[in-house]
């Protein structure tokens, strides 16, 4: 009767301990019990079609998980579009979102006036491609659905295994604004016709001049881990590396 009491209690112990170090399904940002926390004090700044890259070991492995780059895309004819990014650089990391609706909408208005002594007559119409509203006025142009888009977070927010993570590459923000004059102006009789398109996207998913975390997951054969990236970007560009954390 003594060895099964002894028998049973092993057994007790046993099980106990392997609850102990079961991995927790979520963690709250900022929280660092129980996480392997790495300090950043780096400042990304690309420039005109030459980027600054920074490849981060999230877990201290020896593989880099995740890249960060800030440029300024573009050419003459298209403008300078500034742009702060993340990159998962294997199918076993990925990075928390949301699916949403994508929305642009299309602002119009027509201005006319005279030329010098009351001629030609000149109308001018122009129309903006956005993904935001400008006006109460706006019509809804397109609605893509289920767009993946990257969660920002704030001190204490929770993540958890089993929200919505994907692995690619995200724009975090982005400054992109282009008008195209077309077609050339159209005149009949004394009228002058022009036609402007501007399309004004700015994705700004972090936003700018703020410290946010990037919830993120990497997958083990074995296991999967929960952990952030916490950064700033200001200019739509310039990144700052605070810190990383994975837990152990």
């Amino acid at each position: 009767m003594k060895t099964n009491w002894l028998l049973y209690l092993l057994v007790l112990v046993v099980t106990f301990a392997c609850k102990k170090e079961e991995k927790e399904d979520f963690i709250q940002m900022g929280q660092t019990n129980k996480m392997i926390v790495n300090s950043y004090d780096t400042l990304l700044v690309g420039g005109y079609n030459t980027a600054s890259v920074l490849e981060i070991d999230i877990n201290e492995d020896g593989v880099n998980d995740f890249k960060l780059k800030s440029e300024i895309w573009g050419s003459p004819g298209m403008g300078q579009h500034p742009a702060a990014s993340i990159a998962c650089l294997s199918e076993n990391c990925s990075i928390k979102g949301q699916l949403v609706n994508d929305t642009t909408f299309c602002s119009s208005f027509v201005h006319s006036y005279y030329g010098e002594n009351g001629s030609p007559f000149y109308i001018q119409y122009y129309q903006t491609y956005s993904n935001i509203r400008i006006n109460e006025y706006d019509s809804v142009f397109s609605i893509q659905t289920d767009v993946f888009k990257v969660n920002y977070l704030n001190d204490n927010d929770v993540i958890h295994l089993s929200d919505l993570y994907q692995s690619k590459n995200f724009v975090l923000t982005e400054g992109y604004s282009a008008t195209i004059d077309g077609p050339y102006p159209d005149m009949t009789n004394d009228t002058v016709r022009s036609y402007f398109v501007t399309h004004d996207y700015n994705s700004n998913v972090i936003p700018n001049n703020t410290l946010s975390y990037i919830g993120l997951k990497l997958k083990s054969s074995d296991e999967e881990k929960l952990g952030w990236i916490k950064l700033g970007i200001t200019d739509n560009y310039k990144i700052i590396l605070l810190e990383t954390a994975i837990q152990e």
